[in-house]
């Protein structure tokens, strides 16, 4: 994946200006990437809203709409808010380009040629800029797995352990993993509905598992795993409820994953795309979950989301999370783990790039207030430190990386 994300200099003292030349220089190719990413904005909120029946769903849409009213002028209130807010669209339209596109990028056929040259496509994703290089990999594992279900083989062993995943460069294989597991979800979900029965849905939990094991690595099955929470909750909502009483009752240790995913799925919804939704995809996961496992797995999901699409940029968390509803978040140890956790893994995948250190060193080069300072530390310094120097060595030794794909009691 070629592109970039363009830097914006939001730290000069005219804000306003800085943005408008920015967006002034812009291409065509990025405005049409924003164009169709709007565009799927649009069809997104009216499935969102068709999906909230009766006067408590119309409720919820009407509260949502307040508070995005609510967050949307404290953002134009702030030069460096309304700065960051436009960042976050740039990058969130950047990331839907990259992945929309990938197999064009990469200079991959159509069908996809079998077998599938893995790593001749690895070694070209790994050209592009380390920010890039990320959705790349996760992309190449979706067309790998899509490779041999369109040639008929659905039940695809070995894609990425034994002697087929020898060779492969270690880095590459958490989003391999992650994007084998999305060629999965997407297979085993098409067709169901609400009206299924719960044996169906017992059966894809079975399945589901068993094809994730039969072509995943020791230490990286949790990565394909949490796709399936990604999945459903982006083409199939109304599933979710389905399926978490499916893999209660057919792989309980499944459901961690599940939700993960599904937070990772808040933060890329289309209908969050608008710059005044970051904080709501926070709440979306408070409302959205049905228990406090699931909410602590939602909120690692969704930090997981905004440090991944950010990672250029930190002031985006800054003031749009930090600054504005930080302390909301002292005691969310989910949303901690989530943020420490993801930059692990940008760390594991792109090792040679110095993007996950200096994400989380932002404030040491910021002039601000002392409880902005404090809030910083407490949510991203402290546990990124310890997620990068300690933890992450540690998950690598013991051939555990997958533990970062649903939440767990790490920090």
């Amino acid at each position: 994946m070629p592109l970039s994300v363009p830097s914006m200099n939001a730290e000069t003292p005219d804000l306003l200006t800085s943005v408008a030349r920015s967006w002034a220089a812009a291409s065509l190719r990025a405005a049409r990437r924003v164009g169709a990413a709007a565009s799927e904005v649009l069809s997104s909120g009216a499935r969102e809203f068709d999906q909230q029946t009766g006067p408590a769903g119309v409720r919820r849409v009407l509260m949502g709409v307040e508070r995005r009213t609510e967050e949307g002028m404290r953002i134009v209130n702030s030069p460096r808010a309304a700065s960051a807010a436009l960042v976050e669209i740039r990058n969130k339209a950047n990331v839907y380009f990259l992945v929309r596109s990938n197999q064009l990028l990469l200079g991959i056929p159509s069908p996809l040629p079998q077998p599938f040259p893995l790593d001749t496509y690895l070694r070209r994703a790994y050209e592009r800029n380390p920010y890039a290089a990320l959705w790349a990999v996760e992309g190449l594992g979706w067309l790998l797995g899509e490779s041999h279900l369109e040639a008929g083989n659905d039940v695809p062993a070995g894609l990425l352990c034994d002697n087929a995943g020898d060779a492969l460069p270690e880095e590459s294989l958490l989003m391999l993993h992650a994007g084998i597991g999305l060629a999965f979800a997407q297979r085993g979900l098409a067709g169901l509905t609400v009206h299924s029965s719960p044996s169906v849905f017992r059966e894809l939990i079975a399945w589901f598992a068993r094809i994730c094991r039969w072509n995943s690595r020791p230490g990286y099955l949790g990565a394909a795993l949490e796709s399936l929470g990604l999945v459903t909750r982006t083409l199939h909502r109304t599933l979710v409820p389905n399926l978490d009483r499916a893999i209660t009752d057919t792989d309980p240790n499944l459901r961690g994953y599940f939700w993960h995913g599904v937070g990772r799925a808040i933060y890329f919804l289309p209908v969050n795309f608008p710059p005044c939704s970051t904080w709501e995809t926070v709440v979306m996961c408070q409302r959205e979950g049905l228990d406090e496992f699931s909410r602590l797995n939602l909120f690692a999901g969704v930090a997981w989301g905004m440090v991944m699409v950010n990672i250029q940029n930190p002031v985006i968390l800054a003031e749009l999370i930090v600054k504005p509803h930080g302390s909301q978040l002292l005691d969310n140890r989910g949303f901690r783990y989530g943020a420490a956790s993801s930059l692990i893994m940008r760390q594991s995948t792109t090792p040679g790039a110095q993007l996950a250190q200096s994400f989380v060193d932002y404030y040491l080069r910021e002039r601000s207030s002392s409880d902005e300072r404090i809030l910083w530390d407490t949510l991203i310094r402290r546990p990124g430190n310890e997620a990068l120097t300690r933890i992450g060595p540690s998950l690598k030794a013991q051939r555990s990386l997958d533990r970062l794909f649903h939440y767990t009691d790490l920090f």
